[in-house]
């Protein structure tokens, strides 16, 4: 019932059972090419096969089996699925799925829209306002539909009408009407040639659909059993090519049909043909059941032939579309398959591993040779016509084991083995030495008799002559193992280990000896943590790197220095490992890729191409081994067989630079890890707090991963930048306002996208909008009435407390009058008393002067008295007693103390009245004398005018002053006077 369905089910089967037998296929076909075949005008490389990307279930996580692929005009990969319809934008797959989980047999994108056929359905997907991808069916209703079930194969569109065909119906949709036309027996398959629509029936052949109604475009059964597969017109308007999936192809011109038989066609007919595609104008595809796709001219001579042993997931190709970008997409039996044809770039990768890992090649003698792990091989270059045959590698007899070198030398084939060095002739190997290992070879300068190898256990000498060479033995006074040799301009030779240093040798005049040997430790001139260093030689001079410098030998200083004598190309050379010198070609190797330039000029803008090891797992850890092996082409050996760099294939020109990244995903996820999309139509309306965005892009061209730039800016201002190859990015900002993000994406070379602008919004906080504005100045105003009455309730009540502030700051005035005069009569006062007590301090001193005025004038008058009466004893003239006794009473009434004395106490004792008594307050057991002597100290007075007054001895003074302390019960250290002076 299902034919085609039950068919595609079964290759799986059948392709495995195959495979056990189907020998070892030699996809590449490389390289020299006869001088009478040109090459030069394809577009895709007739040697070898086309990098493959596969995308498997765990990719796009759905079944296996793919049936069609389109592409939309946007760039995005469609792929009708068996359980869905899977989306591609180069970074992300997505799988839609109907509600009854049908089989997606057919899709076509349409504008905006990408139409699918289903089991049983058929329809739309599209892209709604709000950035959801929603299915509207177009299929009639139940009660519109006859009574059978209905699979969808194939969708057409032409002239704005849009043909869903089944085995049993053709719909032709416009504007939401559809009209059915039914088969003669069972629709087939359906194609579009040049605007017109023709249709094959199992049992009638093949029609043209016109004004609804079909034509028959062949009479008679010639298609009735042949299961077309595709239909295609050439030149001629009036000559169809129509591709059977069992007969092969035939030729129709005016209604007359013949089998076109080309160097293709046995192939195609073995091998069950189930798709077909056109492309390019000039280029036919074959999607077959059994082997693979197989890609021809219009002629029919195979260009590339594509199976699971040249990389593909399946070999059954059940759909084919060919991109904007000349890429050949594959919808499996297992898997979705990308074949990049507008790279240079080609390989052949041996899968079987009879070839093993390839360490050299060579062409010589029109033979590709290839030097392995496991021997030497050949392949005939005559035999390498992209034919469908299989021609495999032949190993050379006797060569099986590691081959390190093959070298041309004069036209004589070098073969460098870890058994010795051999001649190749032709296919035959011939002995030259069996001292091991045979590293590298390396013609002398200006010198046309001897060849210098190097190999594990030094150097070796050969001499050159004719169509052989000879081995001298080993080179004296050197044993190091010698890969890697470079002649420098001053014919010293110079030998680099990866891992210790560098030598440099000098040897003597017939090169049997080293006569002069310095060695270079890397540690001696690079600080680099990297331990490996790599040598190179450009522009005659020997150069040295260590991944991120740069070094040359400098001869004035006899040591390896940093160099900048490459000027503009040293930053390409910074991280070259190795340098290789072609006539055509100049390939610098890092750990990442080959960068293939044109000669001797190695600028960014003349890179010819990459082989990148990520792609085509090319050997590193300085095992990189690069070939011209013809003008336009060079050979690359990798773990798994060899990649081919084909310099005739000219840069792609991408066709969609003016298209910017899509916008695939803006979405938040919020505080507890939900997710929501944010509606396109709304990024001028986004909430504050949805401000955490998730905006995800795409670029879809499928050559290389992109590189995507992005440009924050916010008021014209650049607030960030940012690249990755994810095409994510995570706006976290804190701000509100306008916003606008710049992306654009690095393609291959220095080809840039145009830019994506997103312009968006971020709404200012709920608390500062206009509502919560309206309610704070509301609020406010609220406030500032109420401030204001209680301003004014305030300044009434302050009027008040000021007015009774006033009456009491009057009263308070007068009281401060009142205790101010108080406080003035209290200091008059003080300062009367204080005077008072001055002028009693005066006169106290005073009194004591009198005292002592007193003492003094009765102590003379005593001494005059005593002197009359000793002058009168004396003279001898005696005066009367009687007048002398009247002298001395009328002395003596002067002399008469007890009136002043008892006076000068009583005035004494007035004036120091007061210190009396704070004297006696505090020392009750003073004595009147001990008073007194205080008081005479008080006033200063020195001992003898103390002591007069006392009328005591100095002596007798001390003793009194000595008792009076004890009293007063001073320390020995206190000042007695100071301490009276103070009470």
């Amino acid at each position: 019932m299902f034919l085609n369905y039950y068919i595609a089910s079964t290759f799986t089967i059948i392709e495995y059972t195959i495979l056990i037998f189907i020998s070892m296929r030699n996809l590449i076909i490389v390289l020299i090419l006869i001088s009478s075949i040109n090459i030069y005008s394809q577009d895709i490389s007739k040697f070898g096969t086309s990098l493959i990307e596969n995308y498997t279930t765990d990719d796009y996580n759905s079944m296996s089996k793919n049936w069609r692929i389109t592409q939309a005009e946007n760039g995005l990969i469609y792929v009708a699925n068996n359980s869905a319809l899977l989306e591609y934008d180069g970074e992300r797959w997505n799988k839609y799925v109907n509600e009854n989980m049908q089989i997606y047999f057919s899709v076509k994108a349409i504008g905006n829209k990408i139409f699918v056929g289903l089991d049983g359905d058929f329809g739309y997907w599209q892209y709604n306002e709000k950035g959801d991808f929603v299915y509207k069916s177009l299929y009639p209703k139940e009660e519109e539909k006859d009574h059978k079930y209905e699979e969808f194969w194939n969708i057409l569109e032409s002239s704005g009408l849009i043909y869903f065909q089944s085995n049993d119906n053709i719909y032709i949709y416009k504007n939401d009407v559809l009209t059915r036309i039914s088969a003669p027996y069972k629709f087939n398959s359906s194609y579009l040639v040049n605007g017109k629509i023709y249709i094959e029936d199992n049992k009638y052949g093949l029609f043209k659909l016109k004004s609804n109604r079909l034509e028959n475009v062949i009479e008679g059964e010639l298609f009735s059993n042949a299961s077309i597969c595709g239909v295609t017109q050439l030149e001629n308007q009036n000559t169809l090519l129509i591709v059977t999936k069992h007969h092969g192809i035939f030729i129709l011109k005016d209604g007359v049909a013949s089998e076109y038989k080309t160097e293709s066609s046995e192939f195609l007919k073995k091998n069950m043909v189930f798709s077909f595609k056109r492309f390019n104008n000039k280029y036919l595809a074959f999607g077959t059941v059994l082997d693979g796709l197989l890609i021809t001219d219009l002629q029919g001579n195979p260009i590339q032939h594509i199976n699971k042993l040249g990389g593909l997931q399946n070999n059954t190709v059940l759909g084919i579309n060919y991109d904007r970008d000349n890429n050949l997409w594959l919808a499996l039996n297992n898997g979705v398959s990308c074949i990049k044809l507008n790279s240079p770039i080609t390989q052949y990768t041996d899968y079987l591993g009879k070839l093993g890992t390839i360490y050299t090649s060579i062409a010589s003698n029109n033979k590709l040779y290839v030097g392995t792990n496991q021997g030497l091989y050949y392949k005939d270059l005559s035999l390498f016509k992209n034919s469908v045959f299989e021609h495999g590698f032949k190993l050379v007899k006797g060569t099986v084991g590691q081959v390190w070198k093959l070298k041309l030398v004069d036209d004589v084939l070098i073969c460098g083995h870890n058994k010795g060095t051999f001649i190749i002739n032709d296919t035959v190997m011939q002995k030259v030495s069996l001292i091991r290992g045979g590293w590298n070879y390396k013609e002398i300068p200006n010198n046309d008799i001897f060849i210098i190898g190097g190999n594990y256990d030094g150097l070796e000498l050969f001499s050159k002559s004719g169509s052989s060479i000879t081995s001298l033995g080993l080179i004296k006074n050197f044993s190091e193992t010698s890969r890697f040799l470079e002649f420098d301009k001053f014919g010293y030779l110079w030998i680099s280990h990866t891992y210790k240093g560098i030598y440099r040798l000098k040897l003597n005049d017939d090169y049997s000896r080293v006569v002069e040997e310095i060695f270079f430790d890397i540690g001696d001139f690079t600080n680099n943590n990297r331990t490996s260093i790599y040598m190179f030689k450009h522009n005659e001079e020997v150069y040295f790197s260590d991944g991120l410098t740069l070094y040359e030998y400098n001869l004035i200083n006899k040591t390896i220095e940093e160099t900048d004598d490459l000027k503009i190309e040293k930053s390409q050379f910074y991280k070259a490992k190795r340098v290789f010198d072609f006539n055509d070609f100049q390939v610098l190797t890092d750990d990442n890729k080959l960068t293939i330039y044109k000669k001797n000029y190695i600028k960014n803008d003349s890179i010819l191409g990459y082989i990148y090891q990520g792609t085509s797992t090319t050997m590193g850890n300085n095992f990189e081994n690069v070939n011209q092996v013809a003008k336009n082409f060079i050979v690359s050996g990798k773990v798994d067989g060899f990649t081919i760099f084909n310099a005739t294939i000219p840069k792609f020109k991408y066709k969609n630079l003016d298209d910017g990244p899509l916008v695939r995903e803006i979405f938040v996820i919020d505080e507890n890890n939900n997710r929501k999309n944010i509606i396109r139509d709304n990024l001028n309306n986004i909430e504050y707090n949805e401000r955490f965005l998730n905006f995800r892009f795409a670029y879809p061209s499928f050559d290389d991963k992109q590189v995507y730039n992005f440009q924050l800016i916010k008021d014209n201002i650049t607030i960030r930048t940012e690249t990755n190859n994810n095409g994510k990015f995570v706006f976290r900002n804190n701000n509100y306002g306008n916003f606008k993000l710049i992306v654009d994406t690095k393609l291959s070379g220095n080809n840039f996208s145009n830019l994506t602008v997103v312009d968006f919004r971020i709404n200012r906080p709920i608390l500062l909008s206009n509502i919560f504005i309206a309610i704070y100045i509301i609020f406010l105003i609220i406030i500032f009435l109420i401030l204001r009455f209680l301003y004014k309730k305030r300044l009434k009540k302050h009027r008040k407390d000021l007015e009774t502030s006033k009456k009491l700051a009057l009263k308070s005035q007068e009281d401060e009058f009142k205790r101010n005069d108080i406080e003035q009569q209290k200091i008059i006062n003080d300062l009367e008393k204080q005077q008072l007590e001055s002028e009693i301090s005066s006169k106290s001193y005073q009194l004591a002067n009198i005292a002592k005025h007193t003492s003094n004038r009765n102590e003379i008058l005593e001494t005059v008295k005593d002197k009359i009466l000793s002058i009168n004893e004396r003279s001898s003239i005696k005066m009367p007693k009687k007048y002398i006794k009247e002298i001395q009473n009328y002395l003596q009434s002067f002399i008469d103390e007890s009136e002043t004395e008892t006076m000068f106490e009583e005035n004494f004792k007035a004036v120091n009245q007061s210190f009396y008594k704070k004297l006696i307050n505090l020392f009750p057991d003073l004595s009147p004398s001990d008073l007194k002597l205080a008081a005479f100290l008080k006033m200063n007075l020195s001992t003898k005018e103390i002591a007069e007054l006392l009328n005591i001895t100095s002596k007798s003074l001390e003793v009194s002053r000595y008792r009076l302390r004890k009293k007063l019960k001073l320390e020995r250290s206190d000042n007695l006077i100071s301490f009276l002076l103070n009470i």
